[in-house]
């Protein structure tokens, strides 16, 4: 066995799970004493041929005895020292054990490293514990190397004292015939005892006990209650043995020190028992069967090893239970009860197989390891449970296909190399660690309360397969997650996707977060949404790394979904989100949500973007909005922003418009500041308002169009450096304090039917290259206390059928280089008690006068035509109309 390739789990396992030295310091004593006993026999042998030798009985039979008792003499004396050598060797094995022991480190130190290890890494938030991490790796990968050297070295020594040499037979000096003669005098003296004492018969029916000791290391026994006592060795050859009422056996148990070796087949019958308090061995080609009734006990510091070719199979209703070590190199099929007890460990390596069948129930309160090239499997009706302080570790292949069971305080973890295949249940009330292994799961896996599921490896949910993360419990992504096409992951308890960490949707996969549920994706940690992800009513999504719906990819949101600082929330052409009734999305400071898919905010559903959050709409991009979009932060539109009945759009930071931004019907405020970019349009079907101290700016080749109601309200202001058109229906009111300004190269038509009114207190400056154009059936009214100014190089065409109306308290000022009206014409004018100024000439410029264009006065409305170079022009009426020229 190459111990460098297993973990120092194992190897530590293996070195403290054996009876430790004792059996080999009791052998080598035993080993001395009968070296001890021979040297004796030896002494006394040679006084006696001495003594025949002598002159006392010197004759030919003397000479003759003494001939035939030298060899044994020689014998006896050779036999002495071998046994002498073998106790020696003995002591120096065990010295070897200490050594290694001592070497080894102790299991309890690698678990606290590992334990260590997750704690540091379920906290690495921001890298804190990036240092401390390698660190126990380092710690760790030492043990490794500390366990593999110790194992080495034990097993060069072990196989040096372990090499003895073969005893001699004694020579053989007796008469062949005088044997069997004797022979036929034994058996008649048994036959007349037996015809003698008939009434031994009763007794002989009773079961009888049987020692197997070092004496008689090889023999082979039957019948009655057999104890293989320590040194002892007893071999099941070929052919069939049985143990049990009526069997060749009735019992048989093996003492520490004691050897029950199984070459053929050994049937436990109903009532038959094993107990095994030292080695018991199933070799290749042999079979050990557990029936129905029947059981095996492997005590405390004793071994059960199922060696390459062996058998054990545990049928409905046989019983095994393991306080020491179970080893398999070969196949145990477990369809009745297999049972590893706190101490207890199993093992199954080097292509060694372990079957939970149908009916059969595997309990680990101990230690059950499946090592690289090994299997565990669990059929379909078959029960594994690892118990409260049970540890199942696997670096080979899990295969479940029946239930799998981790109670509070019970742990699988699945190493490097290592498989779970999940195609049953599998039930986790404790902890479920893949710790760079593989886990696929087509079946079921439920993660309860207390329950705790750490991936560092990778998760694969597929073939229709579920998750079910209940309340209370936790699954910690390292690693890798996919959820396939037809399958799902319900999380009613917390998923975490760490720094690292990698959670895949694919087509049609779902994920869903229900009611007290959380997601929460740390920096460094992401979600791909190519399949369904929703966060239902009470569920949180917490989104602090990278989170993406892909393309066919959906995102409804019913719960709490918020994009934390630094975190990036991107939904991808052909991708969906929707913010469902009572559902919130927030983007905080410092965060991104990016829109090239369909974003919608369904009614009664809210999407906010905090300070300094961003969200940005990409070209062919949308957000829907029938809910509310709060943005506090930076709104950036190159797609679609639709702002739909009973939506509504409240602007505190920035909106930036590239794209087009449509009011039907819905609500846009803007106390922040909306920018209309070159060749970018907003519609307003709906209601616009620009208050508290907001902006809306209109680029040159930008374009508002009103349909609807714009109002600039007190404190805010309108700039219109592109066109503003207010169509059919539409209305622009400038409230009290309110500003709309026409600057160079910007237009503000009123269309037929549109209407734009100035308040007292609104102005509307006309800058040098701006228009103010009021087309036939357009109306702008100026109200008392409004202000409309038309500055150099700007003008106010009025077409016919246009109108202006100046009302009480109303100015319209026309400077320098400004004309109103076509070609000059101020147009019709319907002038009430107000004002119409041009403004004055320097004081050395004398009064032209006014002239009319039509009526020789101002009834109702009239064409006003100022001169050249016009003088101060003031029409204040008190009462009837008058002008002061």
């Amino acid at each position: 066995m190459d111990f460098g390739l297993l973990p120092p789990e194992v190897n530590s396992a293996l070195m403290y799970s054996g009876p430790g030295p004792g059996p080999l310091l009791e052998a080598a004593v035993s080993w001395e004493a009968v070296a001890a006993e021979l040297e004796s026999t030896a002494a006394g042998y040679s006084a006696q041929v001495s003594g025949l030798s002598g002159l006392t009985w010197s004759g030919p039979s003397s000479v003759s005895m003494t001939v035939a008792a030298e060899p044994y003499v020689g014998w006896l004396q050779a036999s002495a020292a071998q046994a002498a050598q073998t106790s020696a060797q003995a002591y120096a094995a065990a010295s070897a054990y200490e050594a290694a022991f001592a070497m080894t480190v102790p299991p309890p130190v690698i678990a606290a490293n590992r334990a260590q290890l997750m704690a540091l890494a379920a906290t690495n938030f921001l890298g804190q514990n990036s240092a401390a991490i390698a660190a126990t790796e380092a710690q760790y990968a030492e043990m490794w190397i500390q366990d593999a050297t110790a194992m080495y070295g034990y097993a060069v020594d072990a196989s040096a004292a372990g090499t003895l040499t073969s005893y001699q037979e004694p020579p053989q000096t007796t008469d062949e015939a005088g044997r069997d003669a004797q022979a036929r005098a034994v058996a008649d003296s048994a036959a007349d005892t037996a015809r003698a004492e008939t009434q031994n018969l009763t007794q002989l029916a009773q079961p009888a006990t049987q020692q197997v000791a070092a004496a008689n290391a090889a023999q082979q026994i039957t019948g009655g209650n057999v104890t293989i006592g320590s040194g002892g060795n007893l071999t099941i050859g070929p052919g069939l043995t049985t143990v049990g009422p009526n069997g060749t056996y009735t019992s048989i148990t093996i003492e520490s020190g004691g050897t029950l070796t199984v070459n053929g087949t050994l049937l436990i019958l109903p009532g038959g028992t094993i107990t095994d308090g030292g080695t018991l061995i199933i070799n290749s080609g042999g079979t050990l069967t557990v029936s129905n009734g029947a059981s095996v006990t492997v005590g405390s510091g004793a071994v059960l090893s199922v060696n390459s070719g062996g058998v054990l199979s545990i049928n409905s209703g046989g019983v095994v239970t393991v306080n020491g070590a179970l080893f398999i190199q070969g196949a145990v099929t477990d369809a009745g009860t297999l049972t590893v007890n706190a101490g207890g460990d199993v093992t199954s390596f080097d292509a060694g197989t372990l079957t939970v069948a149908d009916g059969g129930a595997l309990s680990d309160y101990g230690s059950l390891t499946v090592l690289p090239s090994s299997s565990l499997t669990v059929d379909d009706g078959g029960t594994l449970t690892v118990a409260n302080g049970g540890t199942l570790s696997d670096y080979g292949t899990l295969a479940n296909s029946g239930t799998l069971a981790l109670d509070n305080g019970g742990t699988l973890t699945v190493y490097p190399g290592g498989v779970l295949n999940d195609y049953g249940t599998i039930t986790n009330y404790g902890t479920l660690a893949v710790n760079d292994g593989t886990v696929t799961n087509p079946g079921i896996l439920s993660v309860h309360d207390g329950g705790v599921l750490d991936d560092y490896g990778h998760l694969a949910v597929n073939a229709n397969g579920t998750v079910d993360v209940y309340t209370g419990g936790t699954v910690n992504e390292y690693g890798s997650l996919t959820v396939d096409a037809g399958s799902t992951f319900n999380d009613a308890g917390a998923l975490n996707v760490n720094d690292g960490g990698a959670v895949t949707l694919s087509n049609d996969g779902v994920l869903t977060v229900y009611s007290d549920g959380t997601l929460t994706v740390s920096d460094g940690g992401t979600v791909s949404d190519g399949g369904a992800l929703t966060v239902a009513d009470g569920g949180t999504l917490t989104d602090g790394g990278a989170l993406t719906v892909d393309t066919g990819g959906t995102l409804t949101d019913d719960g709490a979904l918020t994009v934390s600082h630094g975190g990036t929330l991107s939904v991808s052409d052909g991708g969906a989100l929707t913010v469902t009734d009572g559902g919130t999305l927030s983007v905080s400071d410092g965060s991104t949500l990016t829109d090239a898919g369909a974003v919608s905010v369904d009614s009664g559903g809210t999407l906010t973007v905090g300070h300094d959050g961003t969200m940005t709409v990409t070209t062919g991009g949308t957000l829907s909005d029938y809910g509310t979009v709060s943005n506090i932060g930076t709104l950036s539109n190159s797609g679609t922003l639709t702002v739909y009945p009973g939506g509504a759009l409240d602007d505190y930071g920035t909106v930036l418009n590239y794209g087009t931004l449509a009011v039907n019907d819905g609500t846009v405020t803007d106390p922040g500041a909306l920018t209309v970019y070159n060749g970018a349009v907003l519609n307003d079907y709906g209601h616009l308002a620009v208050d508290g101290h907001g902006t809306l700016d209109v680029n040159l080749g930008g374009i508002v169009n009103e349909y609807g109601s714009l109002t600039v309200d007190a404190g805010s202001a309108f700039n219109d450096g592109g066109a503003l058109n207010v169509n059919a229906g539409g209305t622009l009111t400038l409230g009290d304090g309110g500003v709309l300004t026409v600057y160079n190269g910007g237009t503000l038509t009123v269309a037929d039917g549109g209407t734009v009114t100035v308040g007292s207190g609104g102005t509307v400056p006309i800058g040098s290259g701006g228009t103010l154009a009021v087309d036939a059936g357009g109306a702008l009214t100026i109200n008392g206390g409004g202000f409309v100014v038309v500055t150099d190089g700007s003008i106010v065409p009025v077409a016919p059928g246009g109108t202006i109306v100046v009302g009480p308290g109303d100015v319209v000022t026309v400077y320098p280089g400004g004309f109103a009206g076509s070609s000059g014409y101020f147009g019709p004018v319907t002038v009430g008690p107000g004002v119409l100024s041009v403004t004055p000439p320097p004081a050395s410029v004398a009064s032209p006068g006014l002239g009319l264009s039509s009526s020789p006065g101002l009834a109702g409305t009239s064409g006003i035509q100022p001169r050249f170079d016009p003088g101060a022009l003031t029409d204040a009426f008190a009462g009837s109309p008058s002008y002061a020229d």
